[in-house]
């Protein structure tokens, strides 16, 4: 596994520990500050998903050492 996919991976694991969001939001600030936060999550998450297939596609012709 490329170092972007495991990294992926343990942020979709984690994303709620990230975003942190409480079941009520005391105003509207509140919740758009973390509407902010997941947003960010998820764009790194799609930045990391391109740069996992990027790798895949350059490593698909290279053999792997026995």
């Amino acid at each position: 596994m490329n170092p972007a996919t495991e990294l992926a991976r343990k942020l979709r694991v984690r994303r709620s520990d990230f975003v942190s969001a409480p079941a009520t939001y005391d105003s509207s600030a509140e919740r758009a500050r973390y509407a902010v936060r997941a947003a960010y999550v998820d764009s790194v998450l799609e930045r990391l998903d391109d740069r996992a297939e990027r790798t895949r596609r350059t490593l698909s012709g290279v053999d792997e050492p026995e």
